[in-house]
């Protein structure tokens, strides 16, 4: 077997260590081999200093002409992604920020469902779980940092500093860098015995280190190999108390923000990370990594990640094109008279429904006219009427936000599927309903849900009654009619 294609093989196809190089050849000679492996790969080593290991061996990336082609390639990817997120429609930012989120969920373990992560895209969020204020923070980063469009500068401390508050939800912070080590047991086996494989970077060498990675973006070197150190060493060294992950990634979007525009913060570069965390075909890199420095071993994994997001998420780009070739139906004709769930609901006596049998035995109110169109003003509050009882103030501490963009038919039926979820007192009908009648400044009445959910008068009032009560709506009247107006984000009752 000749020795050349053998070095190029394991270099430029797939980047081998030596461990994995000496199970797949399985041949005589193989020290002699690798050897030559060793020397073909110095030969384009680019030096990334001052970058070094914990045991201070200088960090580089081997270019041959190969890798440099995929490289370059990978590139290509993101500056495309990047202008369609820019410029694209705001169904692709919310699908490439859903994998995004949906990464730092695991990493920062919000133990959020995939309902609810989708409602925190959708505007329509309603939980206040402590625990899932870092997805919550990071969302709402991103689409500051994306909306600001401002000239970006390299990542340093200062928008270090800056990520970590917003991370923290607070104003000023308290302390920066780490000034700690995680366990006694690790600070004391660090001392006594150093090693490449250390988890994490000891306390007193963090400054050091984050600031000779600072120094190494404003070295001449590729975007994407910028990219791998900052994703590799803010999450290995883990400078700072929480947050370490999401701050890398925050850190690698401003890089690439910098050249590419602020479509780069959107970029769904997060699940590269949760491999590395969580994939164990992946040990073998990150150790590979730390022990000698060549951050080539990181390149495979992350365009394997990044080709599958593209793949992802150029489908949905086709996928939108041709609905907009199609002539779409008006939402009018959609939502009242296509409810997303067919099912008839069983009469309750709590909520005063009739059975279907007597509904046509019921008479309409003079309240109700079913050929007059909502009157687009304001609602005004209505006295309860002596003769009704008065309807009790809402349950909710939070209020339910409206949904902003209007959501797609999917989006729609997800959204019901969420609600049923939080509030199990919904049923399938009023959660369909709210899903799609819930735009702020918009008002609603109960002809509206009696047409939506093809029930009773009187099933559709105790309905909206209900919907009211929980503070869904605010019940208010416009001349002889009832209407229920959505009660805004973060306002109270």
């Amino acid at each position: 077997m000749a020795i050349e294609p053998v070095v190029y093989r394991v270099t430029d196809a797939r980047y081998l260590n030596e461990l994995l190089f000496r199970m797949e050849m399985r041949m005589v000679g193989s020290d002699a081999v690798w050897k030559k492996v060793l020397q073909y790969r110095a030969s384009h080593r680019l030096s990334l200093a001052p970058l070094e290991t914990l045991l201070r061996a200088p960090c580089y990336f081997t270019l041959t002409e190969a890798i440099a082609q995929k490289v370059e390639q990978g590139e290509r990817t993101l500056r495309r992604l990047a202008e369609s997120l820019e410029t694209g429609s705001e169904e692709l930012r919310r699908h490439a920020l859903q994998r995004s989120l949906s990464a730092v969920n695991d990493l920062e373990e919000c133990e959020m469902s995939p309902l609810t992560v989708k409602s925190v895209l959708n505007g329509t969020y309603r939980g206040n779980e402590d625990f899932h204020e870092p997805l919550l923070r990071y969302h709402a980063y991103l689409r500051e940092l994306f909306s600001s469009r401002g000239e970006e500068s390299l990542p340093d401390e200062d928008f270090l500093a800056e990520a970590l508050s917003r991370m923290e939800g607070v104003e000023e912070l308290s302390s920066y860098y780490r000034s700690r080590d995680f366990d006694q047991r690790a600070s004391r086996l660090w001392r006594f015995s150093p090693s490449a494989d250390f988890d994490y970077c000891p306390m007193d060498r963090i400054e050091e280190s984050m600031g000779n990675l600072f120094q190494s973006l404003r070295v001449e070197s590729p975007l994407l190999v910028k990219v791998l150190s900052l994703l590799f060493f803010v999450s290995w060294l883990q400078p700072f108390d929480s947050h370490n992950e999401c701050l890398a990634a925050l850190s690698a979007k401003r890089l690439l923000a910098s050249e590419l525009g602020p479509g780069a913060y959107l970029l769904p570069i997060e699940p590269f990370l949760q491999d590395l965390r969580l994939d164990s075909n992946r040990t073998n890199v990150l150790l590979e990594t730390r022990r000698s420095g060549d951050l080539t071993y990181l390149l495979e994994p992350f365009l394997q990640r990044l080709s599958r997001e593209a793949k992802d998420f150029e489908a949905l780009e086709r996928s939108l094109a041709r609905e907009a070739r199609e002539e779409p139906a008006p939402p009018e004709e959609i939502s009242p008279e296509e409810p997303s769930f067919q099912e008839e609901e069983a009469p309750s006596e709590e909520l005063g429904e009739v059975p279907a049998e007597r509904e046509e035995e019921e008479e309409v109110p003079v309240l109700e006219d079913e050929d007059e169109e909502i009157l687009p003003v304001p609602a005004k509050e209505v006295p309860p009427s002596p003769r009704k009882e008065p309807l009790p103030e809402p349950k909710r501490s939070a209020p339910l936000p409206t949904a902003k963009p209007r959501l797609s038919e999917k989006e729609t039926r997800e959204y019901a599927q969420y609600l049923m979820e939080t509030d199990p007192e919904l049923s399938r009908k009023q959660a369909s309903f709210l899903a799609s009648h819930l735009e702020e400044g918009h008002h609603y009445t109960i002809q509206q849900f009696k047409k939506f959910a093809r029930c009773s008068y009187e099933t559709a009032r105790t309905s909206m009654d209900r919907l009211a009560r929980a503070g869904y709506y605010r019940k208010g009247q416009v001349k002889n009619k009832f209407v229920y107006t959505p009660i805004a984000k973060g306002e109270r009752q």
